[in-house]
């Protein structure tokens, strides 16, 4: 298997490598389009070929790659990255709100306030949510008291805490593709 994983930035066709990305950290196949997100390996290639319109011989090629990762499908119960770690590549960030006495996000900070009520959190004088940054792996905001959202912090990414401004790194990664490092989080790119 190891020599699949070398060979895999070489075999992934060309027409998807900035569409595609492998997160092998949380061990995610992430498709940066419009309102994608994670995309379960079963469903790569349709997905591919319904949402970009690749054809079913390249979405085939891709799904074939992935495969030769050897991750075991995690279909309920996903691992999601800590609270307050960077932003994960090829994901959107939003604006949004969190409650301050347990994790429902919201777009709108009013929508925090009728949650406030719904769920019988008590009394408290002023704002009763944080406006944050959070991320899905979706890729899409459909409710808001989901473990399925993080918050993010953008300045890791930025500058890793430090202050100064950081780059991407860019090196030899896992699989033979192109490891970049953002922040303290490590991606891997094909």
């Amino acid at each position: 298997m190891g020599d699949s994983k070398n060979n895999a930035a070489e075999e992934m066709p060309a027409g998807v490598k900035n569409l595609i990305s492998f997160n092998h950290r949380f061990e995610k196949i992430i498709c940066s389009g419009s309102g994608c997100g994670s995309i379960e390996l079963e469903q790569l290639g349709r997905h591919l070929g319904r949402k970009h319109r690749v054809s079913a011989k390249i979405a085939g090629e891709v799904a074939r790659v992935a495969r030769k990762l050897g991750w075991e499908e995690k279909l309920w119960g996903d691992e999601r990255p800590e609270n307050g770690m960077a932003p994960q590549v090829g994901l959107p960030v939003w604006d949004g709100f969190r409650c301050k006495e347990c994790h429902y996000v919201a777009m709108i900070a009013e929508d925090v306030d009728d949650h406030w009520v719904y769920q019988q959190h008590g009394t408290q004088g002023g704002r009763k949510a944080e406006k944050v940054r959070f991320q899905s792996w979706d890729g899409s905001f459909y409710d808001g008291f989901s473990d399925e959202y993080w918050v993010v912090d953008e300045s890791r990414a930025r500058d890793g805490g430090q202050g100064r401004s950081e780059e991407l790194e860019l090196g030899e990664g896992k699989a033979g593709c192109t490891q970049v490092v953002y922040g303290d989080v490590e991606w891997v790119v094909v």
